[in-house]
């Protein structure tokens, strides 16, 4: 493996944003130098691994080749571009970091208060868990009697709809209880993601849904989480204190990582 070591004093942190979108990126670059006028980032791998789950959700083909340890994004044409690691010494220290689009893909850059001030509903991706936008929420699926325990950005939404994650001890009793409900979820243990597989409207063919893991910095500390029915389901996000009703089931963690499930008016509202 080979890994190119550069120290150069005009690296610098800063938010980065494909073609004007709302969504900034923390990495790092040297400002002076650009392509074509763009920005040319890297990131850290945290960052990536959520970039490529958002781009994959809308289509794209963009994978990690652990082997090489770079990043390959697939062109409909079957064009690749390839994203090597580098490391560099940055005002954070030293960091291994990945060149995601750089000399391939527009990005602007901007200082966090210039990316907030830009979009009022800006989604600062930031590995600083004081800024970080994942947060616990508890999710339920159009309006089943269970609540689940979870994960996800208050601003990203699908349709309007929670994008939650699920550890995956909760991600379990998503699939018994979904499996219940008449759905087909199977957890593949060789690929690490679970599956939902339903009958097309002429019942002659099926779709299948695939909800990787992702490893996320939440308010919570770092964890691994399952994107089960993200982009696809009906989920509303809840406080514990917006849950209301005697038959609320309520399926979270404990401080032990084992599985509780609790009617809401025997909750103790201190845990």
């Amino acid at each position: 493996m080979y890994w190119e070591v550069i120290n150069i004093s005009n690296i610098e942190k800063a938010y980065f944003s494909i073609d004007r979108e709302n969504e900034y990126y923390e990495g790092y670059h040297n400002p002076k130098k650009l392509w074509n006028g763009w920005a040319m980032p890297c990131f850290e791998k945290k960052i990536v691994d959520i970039m490529k789950e958002k781009h994959n959700q809308r289509g794209d083909n963009m994978e990690y080749d652990k082997e090489n340890d770079r990043y390959i994004y697939t062109y409909f044409d079957g064009g690749t571009d390839i994203f090597e690691s580098i490391r560099l010494d940055t005002p954070d220290g030293k960091k291994k970091l990945y060149q995601i689009g750089a000399g391939y893909w527009v990005w602007d850059y901007y200082s966090l208060e210039e990316a907030k001030k830009l979009y009022k509903d800006a989604k600062i991706i930031s590995l600083n868990k004081e800024s970080s936008i994942i947060k616990k929420a508890y999710f339920n699926i159009d309006g089943q009697r269970e609540y689940y325990e979870g994960y996800h950005n208050p601003k990203e939404l699908w349709n309007g709809w929670a994008m939650p994650y699920f550890e995956k001890k909760i991600a379990n009793v998503i699939k018994e209880n979904m499996t219940k409900y008449g759905a087909k979820m199977e957890y593949d243990e060789e690929n690490d993601y679970y599956t939902n597989i339903f009958p097309d409207e002429d019942e002659e063919t099926e779709d299948k849904q695939i909800f990787h893991s992702i490893t996320l910095d939440t308010l919570d500390g770092e964890k691994k989480l399952y994107q089960i029915g993200s982009a696809y389901w009906i989920w509303t996000e809840y406080t514990l204190e917006k849950i209301k009703g005697n038959d609320s089931e309520i399926i979270s963690l404990n401080k032990d990582s084992d599985v509780v499930k609790t009617k809401y008016d025997s909750l103790d509202m201190e845990y």
